[in-house]
Order: structure tokens, then sequence, then C-alpha cells
């Protein structure tokens, strides 16, 4: 997964109103993790940009309710295997 600041970042540079993050590849996240993800949404949303989290798996989604991360951002739907 790219750097979450780095995709927003991207998004203004091009003018993009959205920012769409490939959680395949992601297994657990720590606390790191969450602070980047916490000050990407803060950048995104005061330059208008929605943040989607793509590909994330039953446990990934277990931490965004758990933190409650996600009321923050929009989910695509798994796909199916």
């Amino acid at each position: 997964m790219d750097d979450p600041n780095d995709a927003v970042r991207r998004a203004q540079d091009s003018g993009d109103d959205r920012v769409r993050l490939d959680f395949s590849n992601v297994l657990f996240m720590n606390s790191t993790m969450i602070g980047n993800l916490v000050l990407a949404h803060k950048a995104a949303k005061l330059a208008g940009i929605d943040i989607v989290i793509a590909n994330a798996s039953p446990n990934v989604r277990e931490v965004f309710k758990i933190t409650r991360l996600g009321k923050l951002f929009s989910f695509e739907p798994e796909e199916e295997s």
C-alpha cells in the first residue's frame, strides 16, 4: 500500500477528488499506520478529497471498526475470490 499522505498529496497535485488505498497486502495495522491514516484523512478533508479503502481483509476491517476509523473512510465492496 502507498503511504496515505503521499497519495493525498498526489491527488491534490493532479486535481483528483478521490484517493483509493489498496489494502490487499495489509495483514495487520499498527499504531503508526493508524496515525498515518488519521493524518491523511485530515489533509484529504481539507482538500475536499475522499479516501476509499479497497480490498481490506476481514481482520483489517475489524481494526477500522474497533478504532472507529470506519466512520471516516468509504470502503469498496469486497472482491469475490
